[in-house]
Formats: structure tokens, C-alpha cells, sequence
């Protein structure tokens, strides 16, 4: 572990430097962190960069996460990891293939064992494609609560989830690290003073959408408590790839690894650069497609190291294997925005193209999909919203809805909604709504939004903060002068929505609209493929 080894030091430093700083021991070694301040100057202790794996490299390249070789003397716990991944800003490949690191974020200057605070467990969103806690999922504005936090890398993109769809490369690498980084929790929290008999999973996004899939794997099995899940489901139809074997089978072209024996791929593609196999990922994208996530979670033989086995939608129309855990899902108004904000400057490329969807459906159903929202028209700067509104309820809003009422049908667990609607924090998009992920700014911090908020933002994520932390207390939803409801055995939606800090209330309605819609189009999904 050359990385593992340039950041340990010998326990040679001053006695007044080393006092400064927290230390905690855990059963693979000695870790010493660091203070730091949170949004509203509480000091508290912070660890970077603790090894929760193996590196993934040479021969455990696509292979399932492997635990830490214990190290000697003290781990220096101040580092950012990056997992290797195509940056789309310049189509520049960053990051590490070594990256399987954690950080521990403690409320507190000192701590210990038996302390039993509520633990929040964090995993970054990114399309399963890019991303990082450390840019994402800061710990400043949670460390205003007494909880401990967690974040942590996961492999991404063709070194997370390549697969051929066997059992020789199966894929799901990224949430078998997910569920190991679970397992640590599990192993070393208390040594944090963290209760690991309380910890909440939360996720933005793909990471929303990573929470949501450990409702239906063996691997994590009494890892968590309870669940908050941000603007993705796993029902949501990007997430679980029907063919994972087409993207696989370009990008082993593109690096020269064309056997037809899986076994003699898999050699091949553990001996090339992981930078060339990440670079690769190029030719694998489709221009129009969104989100762009060629590679991404997937069904995988049957196997005791399985993490996936049936379709999420599978198991709970047939009350599969689902834990029986509460979950929050949170949407935005502008759920959409996210996606189709890229295309606002291609209005006439976009209606060329058919509003693009031939490249994904029939004829006959980009037709109905045109009428439907658009009355035929062609979209246009002013009437941008309603193409917002297709990309929010076809990649988003659907699943969610779906997950939402057959979870209230098949567990016995609440089942919680929220639907945000504070406006956008971005200059010239608040007719629009929230963004996709846009609450994020009030639990974490997010280095590619504006981190500056005004008195309403404070009072708003204040209220937020507090209603998180609760539940991941208590699994319920708390808001002053609110009767919060679950969606438990309901064929309505009850949710919770929030306006404003001063506008907060319970509101019912049968759909988030649109879902009937893309039902009636007999697509090769869900409810088509395995029932109602």
C-alpha cells in the first residue's frame, strides 16, 4: 500500500504537538486527525483518509473489497481521496485508482467509547460515473448537531461497475465497497463515540439511489437503521442497467481487449492503466444521453457475495428481500433542471433531433411523449419549464413515486416524503424551482454551489438540520406545529412540503403527474417486465 505507507509517521513527534491533536486507536492501527471549526464555530474532530479496504489494484481490480492490512505506528488521518473518474469540465480523467478511504467527523474536542451518538452515514451522488465526499458532502453545517458523520469514496465508472454480466466479472464493485465502508462503521464507530446501533444511510442523487438499493441486498443486512434518500430511487430508470455487457463490450474494444473468454478479458483489463481504462469511459457515452451513466448498478448471479440479485421493483411486488428500515425520500420542484439545464443552448439541435428521444424510444412513442407535454410545438426559451418537467418526472419523480407506495404497501416500517420548493439558489433559475439535489447546500458542504447562504437559507437549513438529526434519532419526522404523516399501507402520497421556513405543512395528492403517462407507454420497464 504505497500510499498507506507515505502518509504513516512514527510516533516520534513532540509530546505537545501530538497532545494537540486527536488519536484514536482502532483494532488496525493507531489514527491521528485533526481539529477543525464547523458553520457556526464549534470546534470539532475531524479524521480524513482512513483506509477502509484494500487498494482495488493489480489482481483485486474488479474483485470485491478486501479488509486493511493493519499498518505500524500512527496513521496520519489528514488526506482527500479522489476515485479515478472522467471529469466532464475538460473530459479529463482525476482521481486515484488507491481510494477506498472513509472520514469520521466527531461534534466534539474529546470523546470515547460509550458515548452512543447517532450516526450518519453519507454516499456522494455523481451518476455512478464521478464525485467525491470531500466536494460533495462537507461536514461543517452537521457539525453543529451532536451526531457523528461519515463519508467515503466508492469505485466509479468501469472500475465500479464492469460487468459481463456472470460471474467472472459481475459488476457492483462500487456498493460492495459501499457495504464494506458499512461493515467499518459497524467494527469502529463506538471507538468514535458513535452509536453503531443507530446509524442512518443518507444520499444525494445516485448516492440517494445507492441508499435506496441497500433495502434490497444481503451485503447489508443490519448495517443500518434507517434511510434519508435525496432526489433518486432505485426504481428510477437509469440506475439498474439492462444490458450492462453493451458498454462493457466498447470500452474492452477501445483498450484492446477483445476475447471472447471473460476469463482472458478480465486478465487483460487487470493488466492495462486504470487511467487508460477510465479514459475509455469516452467512447462509451452516447451524445444526448442523460443521465450520462454508461456504467452503473446491475443484476448479478446468485452468488453468497452477491449484492444484487433481482430488480429492486422484483422484490417488492413480490415482498422480497426488503429491509424493514424507515425511509425518507426527498424531491424538489425542480428535479428536472439538472439535466435539462445542459441543453438550453441547443434548443434547435434538441427539436432536430426529435426532443431526442428517438434515440431512446419508438417513433410512435417520442410522438406521444411530444404531444403529451408539448402540444407538438417545438420547445422553446419560453417554454423551457415544461421540457424541465419531462426530464424531473421520467428520471426522477416516477421512481420515486413508485418507490414510495409499494415500500408503504410491503414493509411495516414508515415510509416519509418531503417535497422541497424553496426556490433556486442559482442566479436566474428560481422560476424553476429547486435543482436536482439542491437541498443538499442545507445538510452538507458543496463545493459547486454557492456555499453563501442569507437569513432565510440559515433559518431553512436550521429547521432541516434539526429535522435530519431527529430522525436519525428516532425514524420519525418532527416539525414544529406539523402533524407529519407516513405513507404507510396509503394509495395517496402524504408529504411534506416545505416552502419556505415559515411555509411548511402536509399536503395529499394521488400523483407528482406524469407517472400514469409513462406507464400507458408499455415501455420495457417495471411494471411491463414483472407485474403489478
Amino acid at each position: 500500500m504505497a500510499k498507506l505507507a507515505s502518509i504513516l509517521f512514527a510516533i516520534c513527534l513532540s509530546g505537545a504537538y501530538a497532545e494537540e491533536r486527536p488519536t484514536v486507536s482502532l483494532d488496525d492501527g493507531l489514527i491521528r486527525g485533526t481539529y477543525k471549526m464547523s458553520y457556526h464555530g464549534r470546534k470539532f474532530a475531524a479524521f480524513e483518509g482512513i483506509p477502509y479496504a484494500q487498494p482495488p489494484i493489480k489482481n483485486l481490480r474488479f474483485k470485491d473489497p478486501e479488509p486493511v492490512v493493519p499498518w505500524k505506528g500512527v496513521l496520519d488521518a489528514t488526506s482527500h481521496y479522489k476515485c479515478l473518474q472522467l471529469q466532464l469540465q475538460d473530459i479529463r480523467v482525476v482521481g486515484g485508482e488507491d481510494c477506498l478511504y472513509l472520514n469520521v467527523y466527531v461534534p466534539k474536542e474529546k470523546f470515547q467509547s460509550g458515548e452512543n451518538l447517532n450516526v450518519l452515514v453519507h454516499i456522494h451522488g455523481g451518476a455512478f460515473m464521478l464525485g467525491d465526499p470531500n466536494e460533495m458532502s462537507g461536514p461543517s453545517k452537521l457539525m453543529d448537531r451532536d451526531i457523528v458523520y461519515i463519508n467515503f469514496n466508492y469505485r466509479l465508472g468501469p472500475l465500479g461497475f464492469y460487468s459481463t454480466g456472470d460471474s467472472i466479472l459481475p459488476g457492483n464493485y462500487g456498493l460492495k465497497d459501499q457495504a464494506f465502508a458499512l461493515q467499518w462503521v459497524q467494527k469502529n464507530i463506538d471507538k468514535f463515540g458513535g452509536n453503531p446501533k443507530s446509524v442512518t444511510l443518507t444520499g444525494s442523487s445516485a448516492g440517494a439511489a445507492s441508499v435506496h438499493l441497500h433495502y434490497f441486498s444481503q451485503l447489508s443486512k443490519g448495517l443500518f437503521h434507517r434511510a434519508w434518500a435525496g432526489s433518486s430511487s432505485a426504481l428510477n430508470p437509469w440506475v439498474v442497467k439492462k444490458d450492462p455487457s453493451v458498454s462493457a463490450k466498447i470500452l474492452a474494444k477501445e483498450v484492446g481487449c477483445n476475447s471472447d473468454s471473460v476469463e482472458l478479458l478480465a486478465q487483460c483489463l487487470r493488466e492495462r492503466p486504470a487511467m487508460q481504462i477510465q479514459d475509455a469511459v469516452k467512447v462509451t457515452y452516447k451524445d444526448w444521453l442523460v443521465p450520462l451513466s454508461p456504467f452503473g448498478p446491475t443484476i448479478e448471479p446468485n452468488t453468497p457475495t452477491s449484492f444484487l440479485t433481482t430488480h429492486p421493483y422484483a422484490s417488492l411486488i413480490s415482498a422480497g428481500v426488503v429491509t424493514n428500515a424507515p425511509l425518507t425520500f426527498v424531491t424538489t420542484t425542480g428535479e428536472g433542471l439538472l439535466p435539462s439545464i445542459f441543453y438550453y443552448q441547443r434548443l434547435n439541435e434538441l427539436n432536430q433531433r426529435g426532443y431526442s428521444y428517438n434515440r431512446t424510444f419508438q417513433e410512435d412513442i417520442s410522438e406521444k411523449i411530444s404531444e403529451y407535454y408539448f402540444d407538438y410545438d417545438p420547445i422553446t426559451a419560453e417554454n423551457f419549464d415544461k421540457f424541465v418537467k419531462v426530464c424531473g418526472q421520467r428520471l426522477f419523480e416516477n421512481g420515486i413515486e413508485k418507490s414510495i407506495k409499494l415500500h408503504g404497501k410491503v414493509t411495516k416500517s414508515d415510509v416519509f416524503f418531503i417535497r422541497m420548493d424553496f426556490g433556486s439558489t442559482a442566479s436566474g433559475l428560481e422560476h424553476f424551482g429547486l435543482p436536482h439535489a439542491g437541498d443538499s447546500i442545507f445538510y452538507y458542504d458543496v463545493a459547486f454551489q454557492n456555499s453563501t447562504l442569507g437569513d432565510k437559507q440559515i433559518k431553512m437549513k436550521d429547521i432541516l438540520l434539526d429535522m435530519l438529526v431527529k430522525y436519525a434519532e428516532t425514524g420519525k419526522l418532527y416539525v414544529e406545529n406539523v402533524e407529519l404523516q407516513s405513507n404507510l399501507k396509503r394509495e395517496d402520497l402524504r408529504h411534506l412540503f416545505v416552502k419556505g421556513p415559515g411555509d411548511i405543512r402536509m399536503q395529499s395528492s394521488k400523483t407528482l403527474g406524469g407517472l400514469d403517462f409513462w406507464n400507458s407507454l408499455g415501455l420495457d420497464e417495471d411494471e411491463n417486465l414483472y407485474g403489478r
